[in-house]
């Protein structure tokens, strides 16, 4: 079974990662290659959850419906896009590194499977543009990282450092040359 799976990590926290991944409303936004994505049911996204999903270089949408649910961490669906071609397609955020690893990963099956199969640098290109987006958006969103503090001086050598620091500071004469 051919699949296509990308990863990227994103200063973000895990939570904020799944809510981007399950909020349909706003997949335009981090999914360049998509020209629709309408929920075909009412409430958050669960088991059976539909959606209709149209991508710009193919005029005909497709149905996905979501096969699985974790809560927090990830969901999939999935599409028979004809007889005998079917894909499922993963999306994860796990903790990693001070942030969140998002991986998408799309799972190409059934005898037809070979024909998007062919179609996997397509694929990987789509999900390497969806991964960067997303991760441009959450990271502004957050705004910008906290610069680590300095731990405060203590004891006499602190007080011995502090009026270096502070002559070091004081605005210089200005110097003019006629």
């Amino acid at each position: 079974m051919p699949s296509v799976q990308r990863s990227l990590t994103i200063n973000a926290p895990p939570a904020q990662v799944y809510e981007a991944f399950i909020d349909l409303s706003r997949w335009l936004e981090w999914n360049p290659h998509l020209r629709e994505v309408r929920p075909l049911s009412e409430g958050p996204l669960t088991p059976g959850s539909r959606a209709r999903v149209a991508l710009k270089l193919n005029p005909l949408p497709s149905v996905w419906e979501v096969t699985e649910v974790n809560p927090g961490r990830s969901f999939a669906w999935a599409s028979s896009l004809l007889p005998g071609l079917r894909l499922v397609f993963d999306h994860v955020a796990e903790s990693a590194d001070g942030g969140t690893r998002a991986t998408l990963r799309i799972d190409i099956e059934g005898p037809l499977a070979f024909l998007a199969g062919l179609a996997g640098t397509i694929y990987g290109r789509n999900l390497d543009h969806s991964l960067a987006a997303l991760k441009d958006i959450l990271e502004a969103e957050a705004g910008p990282a906290p610069e680590p503090q300095q731990p405060a001086a203590e004891g006499p050598e602190a007080a011995a450092a502090e009026p270096e620091a502070e002559a070091e500071t004081e605005a210089k004469p200005e110097v003019k040359n006629e």
